[in-house]
């Protein structure tokens, strides 16, 4: 937590809480406080390389591999219902209209949110397409 707080300081963002709290096998950082914004950054994107290195931090040393989360402000449940309410309007029109790409969803994390938002929805079905920075989820009818 020392090597994210002090990331944290340099890139603006001290006086922060950071606790550890166990969620299945993952163990997620929360983080709170002011002036996180460059922390998060758009779409995740930081917050996501945050997360990747303090990973790869806690990690270098040999032992049992620790799967590290990030969440900063509590983005990621912010985030889950965003792309969660985006992907009902999909969800009608995925059936009525062909397909319909959902551009919002860039990371594995955010597709898994849609797929997970559609799948319940009678006559409709998710896919991803594309590869590297160009995959998205689209709406497709579940004929």
């Amino acid at each position: 937590m020392e090597y994210l707080r002090d990331v944290c300081a340099k890139m603006g963002s001290e006086g922060l809480e950071i606790t550890g709290a166990k969620q299945g096998e993952t163990i997620i950082l929360k983080v709170s406080g002011d002036r996180t914004g460059t922390l998060i950054g758009h779409r995740g994107e930081v917050m996501e390389s945050l997360s990747y290195l303090c990973s790869l931090v806690v990690n270098r040393t040999p032992g049992d591999y620790v799967k590290l989360g990030l969440d900063i402000n509590n983005y990621r449940a912010k985030r889950e219902a965003n792309l969660t309410a985006l992907a009902r309007p999909h969800r009608r029109e995925g059936g009525a209209h062909g397909p319909q790409p959902h551009a919002r969803a860039d990371d594995p994390y955010e597709r898994r949110i849609i797929h997970s938002a559609v799948s319940g929805v009678e006559g409709v079905k998710s896919e991803s397409t594309g590869e590297g920075a160009a995959r998205r989820v689209v709406i497709l009818p579940a004929d």
